[in-house]
């Protein structure tokens, strides 16, 4: 968008507020190509060097959830497909002790152990500094030769955030993973790494040219074997990989769709699918359940 403008100017200062409704999530860049400096009678005219523009990031809307997280995770064996537990899924599992260091919970403070050691011994969950849960943005400019919609791509986008900072403010470990041309970038989110900088930072880069490829590069990867739940998100439906690793982990596929009217949820194998329209109501709640 080129705007051209007609300023006053009174010798000392010069203010001038451009508003715009951003359309799109993500980084806007905003320059001035040519300014001059004209007299009242349009004679005078000089030219304005060493101009500066400026970049602003637009983060997607919110969207209402309900996360729901049910039983043990669980991933499936790649040879078999019987469901194996992995080490953390249980809570209550304890993997080892240690010495007690500041800012731990005393409630995990084995005190018997700690009376006879004349130390303060702490219980360590296995789940402590394991992320065993994925949730993976998966959008592109075009989908089978087509292009998705702004809506396609806004509303994914939001849903990956309103998810990620959900999942934080649940306390639950879990990677961000979004998908480029080479294959996927993986970030820890564990309640110190915010999602919210996580997420800007995701926000400046371009998104790949054609969408879908997450999957193909999951099963490439064998992620299957890091993470025992997976939470996807694409748009544009027809998801032709989805084969590729069904069956050997739990996931909750979130499809973002402009010709869906309203959420609708099937099961596939190891697999939840849910259409979701691109168009969302923003007082809508979506319920996820993993």
């Amino acid at each position: 968008e080129t705007q051209d403008l007609l300023l006053e100017f009174d010798g000392e200062h010069l203010d001038y507020t451009w508003k715009t409704k951003a359309e799109d999530c993500g980084e806007m860049r905003l320059r001035i190509e040519k300014a001059e400096l004209v007299d009242l009678f349009g004679l005078v005219k000089e030219e304005i060097t060493s101009l500066k523009g400026t970049v602003t990031l637009v983060y997607p809307h919110w969207i209402n959830t309900d996360l729901v997280f049910y039983g043990r995770s669980s991933g499936y064996s790649e040879n078999t497909g019987i469901p194996e537990n992995r080490h953390g899924n249980d809570r209550n599992e304890v993997l080892n002790y240690r010495d007690y260091m500041i800012g731990d919970d005393i409630r995990n403070i084995h005190w018997k152990l700690s009376a006879r050691s004349e130390e303060l011994i702490v219980r360590e969950a296995a789940n402590t500094n394991h992320f065993d849960v994925l949730l993976l943005i998966d959008i592109g400019q075009f989908k089978n030769a087509e292009e998705l919609s702004k809506n396609e791509i806004n509303t994914s986008v939001a849903l990956f955030r309103s998810l990620a900072e959900k999942m934080n403010e649940y306390r639950i470990p879990f990677c961000l993973g979004s998908v480029t041309e080479s294959g996927i970038r993986l970030a820890e989110v564990n309640g110190r790494n915010v999602p919210e900088r996580i997420l800007g930072e995701w926000l400046r880069y371009s998104i790949p040219y054609e969408c879908g490829k997450g999957l193909s590069f999951f099963d490439m990867n064998h992620y299957e074997s890091v993470f025992s739940r997976l939470i996807y998100i694409s748009g544009g439906g027809e998801m032709e990989n989805i084969s590729h690793i069904n069956g050997k982990i739990s996931a909750m596929i979130l499809d973002v769709e402009e010709n869906v009217e309203a959420v609708h949820t099937t099961v596939s194998g190891s697999f939840s699918i849910m259409q979701i329209p691109a168009t969302l109501d923003r007082d809508a709640v979506i319920r996820i359940v993993c």
